[in-house]
């Protein structure tokens, strides 16, 4: 199964390619999206780069404070322990603000209108949420999840602690 997620790398890679060459020559309306004359597909992906990183930052902090709400208790050397929770609260605003300064739609005449390309930013975060929701879907149908919710592999921390 995981051949196909090569494959499907693979085959966005080749998709992107051509698109590389083409750049209007004039200011292409879609919508309410200006897609500036003289830009490339690669200027979208480095938008989308720029947020992607703060966004995957972000799931991760957010990752980390449902798990804690949970109970997990990470093991290992270094632990924040009382300051967990302030580190993971004031980390996850600070991204959430930084995410928001990048994706915020400025328009293409602001000396940021170059960087994120107005709203395609965030048209290219919806639509690879919405490919990844269903490839997700497609792959597993949601039936595997539960397995995933836990680790039979290790006692955990808080379990240990209760014996």
């Amino acid at each position: 199964m995981f051949h196909r997620f090569r494959v499907g790398g693979a085959l966005v890679t080749v998709l992107f390619v051509p698109l590389e060459f083409a750049s209007p020559t004039h200011n292409v309306k879609i919508l309410f999206i200006t897609y500036p004359a003289n830009t490339n597909v690669l200027v979208w992906l480095i938008s989308f780069g720029v947020s992607g990183i703060y966004l995957s930052f972000l799931m991760t902090v957010v990752g980390a404070m449902v798990a804690r709400a949970k109970g997990w208790i990470p093991e290992g050397k270094f632990r924040f322990g009382k300051w967990a929770w302030p580190v993971l609260i004031v980390g996850a605003l600070y991204l959430l603000l930084m995410l928001i300064n990048v994706v915020l739609p400025t328009g293409l005449s602001s000396p940021r209108g170059y960087f994120n390309l107005d709203w395609i930013t965030l048209l290219v975060m919806f639509v690879v949420a919405v490919v990844g929701v269903l490839l997700f879907l497609l792959a597993h149908g949601g039936k595997e999840l539960s397995e995933h919710m836990r680790d039979d592999a290790e006692t955990p921390a808080a379990v240990a602690k209760k014996r």
